[in-house]
């Protein structure tokens, strides 16, 4: 097979199975190559400082011999395994793309020595008409066909699965949301979304950062640092007609519970960036002495009942450090940090 059929293995069965960070990926198309090392005329055999161990190979065991064998794997996975400490994916993304690296030319016409030391060759299929050629048409037709399951790898560890990549196809409310519902608790969400507000009557086309779901039709969502309830129930900001996401990031979500006694907020929010998230009630006999936005046409992270009711979600710890300054408060209230 030609070295790019060997590193599109690496990298389609590692964004299947492990990652589709470019930085990983990356590593499986290298190591996808490391089995045809067996000879100073592959690829990475040319390559400083892989000839000398392509030499070294090559004077010494026959072509697709050890180096495409599950002995060689195994003594990698094994050699290799203090990495599990230190990276996992690093690890996971090695032995398995050295393994699908050989495992590949078990499909041509000369077949590989799986089980080194002994000589035997594994051929699939039996039908020699049926094996792969080098440089041949079929190989050719097969790099074709790697490309369009690497496009679709892409596309599915996008969007979770067949399911929601058809949903996200068809731009489904209803598909969007339950992704959102999904995948809220690890990933920042982008989603692009088509629709009107409610009360400028406005047409909206535009994206915005999901920040958390609020009902089994609704989400929160961030545009320009104002908020915004979105969704198809009657409460919403914005009617939504169509969704679709757009982007996902992988993050760490830090939740910290604090509980207040009649103490300044603004003296538990040091240790926490101005971006972070506080959800809670609380309680301030300073009510009369605050002075808090209420608009109809966005949504209030911070909300001030008469009598010195809080209810703040998703409040961003800037605005309660400026809105909360001077009040003593009392009740609980969780933060939440993006990492």
């Amino acid at each position: 097979m030609k070295a790019i059929s060997h590193s599109l293995t690496g990298v389609i069965a590692t964004s299947f199975l492990i990652s589709t960070n470019p930085i990983y990926l990356s590593i499986a198309s290298i190591v996808a190559l490391l089995p045809d090392c067996d000879t100073s005329t592959s690829t990475l055999g040319r390559v400083y400082p892989f000839k000398f161990l392509a030499k070294w190979i090559e004077k010494r065991y026959p072509h697709r011999s050890i180096t495409h064998s599950f002995l060689i794997t195994g003594l990698i996975i094994l050699l290799s395994s203090p990495l599990i400490l230190i990276n996992p994916i690093l690890w996971k993304t090695i032995c398995l793309s050295y393994f699908v690296g050989w495992f590949g030319d078990v499909f041509t016409k000369s077949g590989v020595c799986a089980f080194y030391p002994s000589q035997a060759r594994l051929i699939i299929p039996g039908n020699p008409r049926l094996r792969l050629s080098t440089n041949s048409p079929a190989e050719y037709w097969l790099i074709s066909l790697f490309v369009i399951i690497l496009i679709i790898s892409f596309y599915l560890n996008n969007f979770g699965s067949i399911t929601n990549a058809f949903n996200n196809f068809l731009r489904l409310p209803s598909g969007a949301i339950e992704q959102i519902r999904k995948d809220i608790s690890d990933s920042l969400i982008t989603i692009n979304i088509k629709g009107y507000h409610t009360i400028t009557k406005e047409k909206i086309n535009d994206d915005f950062e999901v920040i958390e779901l609020l009902t089994s039709t609704d989400f929160l969502g961030k545009k320009d640092n104002v908020f915004y309830r979105i969704g198809t129930s009657a409460n919403v900001n914005i009617n939504v007609s169509s969704m679709k996401i757009i982007n996902q990031k992988p993050i760490n979500i830090r939740s910290t519970e604090i509980t207040i006694d009649d103490d300044y907020i603004t003296e538990y929010l040091e240790e926490f960036s101005d971006s972070a998230f506080i959800t809670g009630n609380l309680f301030t006999e300073d009510w009369e002495d605050l002075i808090i936005p209420n608009r109809a046409d966005i949504f209030n992270p911070i909300v001030l009942n008469i009598g010195g009711n809080l209810f703040l979600q998703s409040a961003q710890v800037k605005e309660v450090k400026q809105y909360l300054d001077d009040a003593f408060v009392t009740g609980t209230i969780i933060v939440r940090e993006l990492e």
